[in-house]
């Protein structure tokens, strides 16, 4: 009889210890909303503001001076700033997934955007608005139809795609479908 109330404390003792070690790895991350990944400071300043009105409406798509403002304006999209203190931080984030490295199942590497058909269907995002992630884990191809929450650590790196360009990069502990954050 000693032994089994043993074998029961040590299973519950057990059972708490999980837990407690569960939820200390579910709180180990900083939930991030995409605003958290623009500096507060940064103003875009679009480079066709600069025109007069004359200036603007004799803008033809095939002129050089047109070619040459949006290089500007990719350039500057491209290289948004990004957020420095988020370097380094254990994060969870949520968007769209749009795959760059897959299989006939899964989803080993993509770009994290904020709205649905980023990349794909509509021009991409900045690139502060963009994050690159590398998933062992893998997301299941049937899942890119839906917002996705992804857990592991942020850095402020540059890295280019075919797609687009991204300012933060993620190695990911965790993917799975969207979790919703919890109030503040």
């Amino acid at each position: 009889m000693k032994i089994k109330n043993i074998l029961i404390q040590f299973a519950g003792l057990l059972f708490i210890v999980s837990s407690s070690a569960y939820a200390a790895k579910e709180q180990a991350f900083v939930d991030l909303t995409w605003e958290d990944l623009v500096p507060s400071d940064y103003v875009f300043i679009n480079p066709l503001d600069k025109l007069s009105d004359e200036e603007y409406y004799a803008l033809t798509d095939d002129s050089e001076k047109a070619q040459e403002l949006m290089a500007e304006i990719k350039q500057l999209m491209d290289f948004a700033p990004v957020v420095d203190e988020l370097n380094g931080q254990t994060v969870r984030i949520s968007g769209y997934a749009v795959p760059l490295d897959f299989d006939e199942q899964d989803v080993r590497e993509f770009l994290l955007v904020p709205y649905f058909g980023a990349c794909i269907h509509v021009p991409p995002p900045p690139g502060n608005q963009t994050v690159y992630v590398k998933s062992e884990q893998g997301l299941s191809l049937d899942g890119l139809w839906y917002p996705v929450s992804v857990v592991g650590k942020l850095e402020t790196v540059h890295v280019s795609s075919d797609l687009a360009e991204a300012g933060y990069s993620i190695n990911a502990s965790d993917v799975g479908p969207y979790v919703e954050q919890a109030e503040n």
